[in-house]
């Protein structure tokens, strides 16, 4: 039986001996759980991020030369965040 851990609140509780609803997917979520299997076992861990990116990221290159485009701007201008 494989281990399922929870990262909660100290101030929550979970108590195994209430049952949880078995939800159904629809055709999307079905889809995304074999893609999520499509990627085989993890050595250590999955891990999901907010997705930030640091300022210095966002406006210089890894040749630390400023960048002359930014794809999440609207328009694809560079310099226009900070």
């Amino acid at each position: 039986m494989a281990k399922l851990r929870y990262l909660t609140h100290p101030q929550v509780r979970i108590d195994p001996a209430i049952p949880v609803p078995l939800w159904g997917l629809n055709d999307t979520g079905r889809q995304r759980v074999e893609a999520f299997k499509a990627l085989g076992k993890p050595n250590l861990f999955f891990g999901v991020a907010a997705g930030n990116m640091d300022s210095m990221i966002n406006r210089y290159t890894a040749d630390r030369k400023i960048r002359s485009d930014d794809a999440y701007t609207p328009g694809g201008l560079g310099g226009k965040r900070p």
